[in-house]
């Protein structure tokens, strides 16, 4: 059940040479951690992080 949020993880993490690597690397050489950074910098995560706890709450209460 957790394998393919598992494969997403490490998927993100996987460069462009490893993409396309024949046969398949599923544990990068050199993972790309920038491109979390860059998510939370260009995209809003913080204002989506907390509706997540607001709708979540009402719910909840409800």
């Amino acid at each position: 059940m957790l394998l393919p949020f598992g494969d997403m993880f490490t998927g993100a993490l996987r460069g462009r040479e490893d993409i396309f690597a024949a046969p398949p690397n599923y544990f990068p050489g050199y993972p790309q951690w920038n491109v979390y950074a860059r998510v939370f910098d260009k995209l809003p995560m913080g204002r989506w992080f907390f509706d997540l706890i607001v709708v979540t709450t009402i719910i909840t209460a409800l």
